[in-house]
């Protein structure tokens, strides 16, 4: 799980590269303790969220962001999810499409989550 989260952190990192300079910068960092790491994470997802928050300038194509770094970290979460499972946390599947998402909140604080087939 912590390669994962790592891995993550770089490809958010990478994303940012990407939209705000315009740069294909892919870095590999090295690990960190876990506490350090998923602070890292979060900030690293700020500081992309806050860039496309912005209304500043997008200088890759953000289709292509998405089909790179976005959706492999999309990819890992899901990893992470089942290697949650597997070591035993009951876990239930949330409904992204009525979640609450809002910009700026990218840390550990969320809103509850909208479950699958709730009201």
């Amino acid at each position: 799980p912590q390669w994962l989260v790592r891995h993550m952190t770089d490809l958010v990192d990478w994303c940012l590269c990407l939209v705000r300079d315009g740069e294909h910068v892919f870095k590999e960092v090295e690990a960190l303790p876990w506490s350090q790491q998923v602070e890292r994470f979060f900030t690293s997802l700020a500081a992309l969220d806050a860039h496309l928050a912005s209304g500043g300038e997008i200088r890759w194509d953000p289709g292509r962001v998405f089909q790179g770094g976005i959706a492999d970290a999309l990819t890992h979460t899901g990893q992470l999810a089942m290697l949650r499972r597997l070591a035993g946390v009951k876990m239930k599947g949330e409904n992204y499409m009525r979640a609450e998402i809002t910009t700026g909140r990218v840390g550990l604080d969320q809103a509850t989550p909208v479950r699958e087939f709730s009201e």
